[in-house]
């Protein structure tokens, strides 16, 4: 499960490599974080391309320490549909996306979650395989 504290991968190809949870979104009373939620994340790894600007005005990089919006789309906890199969992955994965909470990638390697994909139809357009 993950809770506020817990470091998550970057799925998105735009840099970053580890982030960690800040805080939930909408969830004030409550530090759980579940599939589909959207958090506040600060990067703490950023592969070679460190100095990347994330919008086209060159303002905002993704530096270590920065702090960014994100869609959590992997997690290892268990997930239960309603058609009663179960969902669980190898590893905890978000996206980074903006204040209109569109994805600053232009594409995702990795399979989505139906869940996530119906929550937010931008992070699902994306990618080329819905599980």
């Amino acid at each position: 499960m993950l809770i506020v504290g817990s470091y998550v991968e970057c799925v998105d190809e735009i840099g970053a490599v580890q982030a960690q949870i800040l805080k939930v979104k909408n969830k004030s009373n409550t530090n759980k974080v579940k599939l589909g939620d959207l958090v506040y994340v600060t990067i703490k790894k950023v592969n070679k391309r460190r100095g990347f600007f994330l919008d086209k005005k060159k303002e905002t990089k993704l530096l270590p320490g920065t702090m960014h919006r994100a869609v959590v789309i992997y997690t290892k906890k268990k997930f239960l549909r309603k058609d009663s199969t179960i969902l669980s992955f190898s590893k905890n994965g978000i996206v980074l996306v903006n204040k209109g909470l569109y994805p600053y990638t232009n594409r995702l390697r990795t399979p989505i979650p139906r869940e996530v994909a119906t929550r937010y139809s931008f992070v699902g357009s994306l990618t080329k395989k819905i599980i």
